[in-house]
């Protein structure tokens, strides 16, 4: 039941305009059309997705080859770690790929091509 242009239960929505003698006050009638089309049919449900980033690293090798940082010739194990997207724990798609040489000594760890990677592997 319509009562005043204005719908029971419902606050008339208020915007300003600009009239002859100043700002002018407009109600606008708020009706159930005004909503989604899916919320108006009985749509309740919510979907989740469950995503996220998983980076595993994996031991290529390990070769005796000097050091970047400290100089010492000592073993260097060549690391490839790996990012990926992953939607309900299903790993799908890899995002990055980085080698790294990573020094038993120091510590130290610096970033390597695969060409580089082919070339400590021989």
């Amino acid at each position: 039941m319509q009562r005043n242009g204005i719908f029971p239960g419902r606050r008339p929505m208020i915007r300003r305009g600009q009239g002859i003698h100043g700002p002018v006050m407009q109600a606008r009638r708020v009706c159930s059309t005004a909503l989604p089309a899916r919320r108006r049919a009985g749509y309740g449900g919510w979907m989740f997705f469950l995503f996220g980033l998983t980076t595993r690293e994996h031991l290529q090798f390990t070769r005796s080859a000097g050091c970047r940082y400290c100089g010492m010739h000592a073993p260097q194990q060549v690391v490839q770690r790996k990012t990926k997207l992953s939607v309900f724990f299903i790993p799908l798609i890899t995002l990055k790929k980085t080698r790294l040489q990573v020094c038993t000594n120091c510590g130290g760890t610096s970033t390597i091509s695969g060409s580089e990677q082919r070339a400590l592997a021989y």
